[in-house]
């Protein structure tokens, strides 16, 4: 995951777009190909920044590179969990 972090954020255009507020749950953004759910997480990331919460707190996951598998994430979740 340091790799994410090393990349850095790319510039964003900012969108006027939220996650509903659920205290102590995962925010996930699914839809249709294409149509900016990878930017849209990025600039929620870049938000938490901002309001500096820590990096280590932040988890990002893009499940369409080859070296993240669905068992990964599971055992990340499972380490994760409070």
């Amino acid at each position: 995951m340091a790799e994410f972090w090393e990349i850095g954020l790319p510039k964003l255009t900012l969108r006027d777009a939220t996650f509903h507020k659920i205290p102590k749950k995962v925010h996930v953004s699914i839809g249709m190909r294409r149509t900016g759910k990878t930017f849209f997480l990025l600039q929620k990331i870049q938000s938490l920044l901002d309001q500096e919460i820590s990096k280590s707190q932040i988890l990002f996951l893009g499940l369409l590179l080859p070296h993240i598998s669905c068992s990964l994430v599971f055992e990340l979740a499972k380490k994760t969990k409070h």
